[in-house]
């Protein structure tokens, strides 16, 4: 049987995080010749040690198969978002011999719960047509090209 962890990530996982946003990028077939694995390796401690990001792992039997992230998106506050907190899903993951098996939905449920718990009112993403349905599942709303989900 399969050992499996669910956990949010800490700033021991940096380089975990930092080779699996690489690998993300060379699946979506971006393969420019620039090596950012340092600028991606600062971006996570920057963000996962100021408390910003919220990133989940699922992994089995110790290796990452699945990540999502939450990062705060601060606005100023409006009529209709008067604390300006809101949201922004990033780094959605799942490796490719897991996909549809409804870990990308595990993920996104536990950010959607840390964002009620952090006191979010909206949170955005970007998703291609793939994508979309596993969004709109989940309760996001289309916006062009963007999403949107309203914390309840």
């Amino acid at each position: 049987m399969k050992n499996e962890t669910v956990r949010f990530a800490g700033m021991d996982d940096i380089a975990l995080l930092t080779g699996t946003r690489i690998r993300q990028l060379d699946d979506e077939e971006e393969h420019p010749d620039v090596d950012i694995r340092s600028a991606v390796s600062d971006w996570f401690a920057e963000n996962l040690g100021s408390g910003k990001l919220h990133q989940v792992i699922i992994e089995e039997d110790g290796r990452l198969i699945a990540t999502g992230g939450l990062i705060a998106l601060p606005i100023p506050p409006s009529f209709f978002k008067p604390q300006g907190r809101n949201g922004y899903i990033l780094n959605m993951y799942t490796v490719p011999e897991k996909r549809h098996r409804g870990y990308a939905a595990r993920v996104l449920h536990l950010l959607q719960e840390k964002a009620k718990e952090e006191g979010f009112e909206i949170i955005y993403l970007r998703t291609s047509e793939w994508g979309r349905p596993a969004y709109e599942k989940a309760g996001f709303q289309a916006c062009g090209d963007w999403m949107d989900w309203t914390v309840r």
